[in-house]
This record gives structure tokens, sequence and C-alpha cells, in this order.
């Protein structure tokens, strides 16, 4: 017997780019408790590369719930002990207004 699947799990797909001045990760779905331990373990790895900037472009984040909100502040607290910036961009409207309501959206956010 096979096991069913949920369909209504959330999904999460996550793209890394290098460039000359930091990584970007592209997080692309709903970040939740079903899906925030692949966002943090994948901010743990590029951390682990001590970049000088990590930047989360979360553009196709359609959802972030209270576990998406702690993988960011574990990465955001890990970045700043390694002396590394870490930068949220590109929220759409209602991830947006999470990050405002918690306060973290201007602690990380350089403006863009």
């Amino acid at each position: 017997m096979s096991p069913e699947l949920d369909s209504t799990a959330a999904v999460l797909s996550l793209t890394v780019v290098r460039d000359g001045i930091g990584i970007r990760l592209a997080a692309d779905g709903e970040v939740d408790m079903s899906t925030a331990d692949n966002l943090r373990d994948c901010l743990d790895e590029l951390l682990d590369q001590k970049p000088d900037k990590l930047t989360v472009d979360l553009a196709g984040v359609t959802f972030l719930d209270s576990s998406g909100i702690a993988t960011l502040v574990h990465a955001y607290n890990r970045a700043i002990k390694q002396d590394a910036g870490l930068n949220v961009v590109n929220c759409q409207r209602n991830v947006r207004r999470v990050l405002e309501l918690t306060g973290l959206l201007s602690v990380m956010s350089d403006g863009t």
C-alpha cells in the first residue's frame, strides 16, 4: 500500500545565485511549518560558506507563517554573528505586511 500524498501540502522552491557581491537565494511558494526546515537548511548551508552578503528574495513567496519568520530570524542572527549582511527583498504585499507587523522588515531590509 502506498502512502497518500497530501495535495494541500505547501511547496517551496529554492534557487541559489552567486555573483560578485554575495549570494542570492530566491524562494518561490509557501513558507510554513512543512517547508520552513528546507529553507532553514538552505540558509544554514549558504551561511556556512561565509558570504559577505546573503540576499533572500521573497518575490515568489505567497505565504509566510511564524515558522518562516523564526527561520528568517535564525538566519539573520547567525549572519550578524558572522559579520555578514542578510537582506530580505521583493516581498509580496501579504508577506511584507507580516514582516512589517513583526518589525523585521526594517531590520532585514536595506531598502530594496
